[in-house]
């Protein structure tokens, strides 16, 4: 993860978007642990039925000042993941 968001900042990538589905709690902590925020939530169909979605971004501004990406603040208390 660190590897492409240096590289995302390096390519002068602004912002990253992504959906995560609201029951997949190791992929928002995962996220969330690298900056990113929900900023909503949607519902997405995949083969006929519904899913409840996290919408989350991260603003590359917020971190694109550090000089080593290893110095993003970790907001996650578990480092096993």
């Amino acid at each position: 993860m660190k590897y492409l968001l240096n590289m995302a900042i390096k390519e002068g990538i602004s912002e990253i978007r992504l959906t995560v589905l609201s029951v997949n709690v190791k992929a928002l902590r995962f996220y969330e642990k690298f900056g990113f925020k929900v900023v909503g939530e949607t519902i997405d169909k995949y083969r006929g039925k519904k899913f409840k979605s996290k919408m989350m971004r991260l603003r590359l501004a917020e971190i694109s000042g550090m000089l080593q990406l290893s110095e993003i603040p970790i907001n996650h208390k578990n480092t096993n993941e």
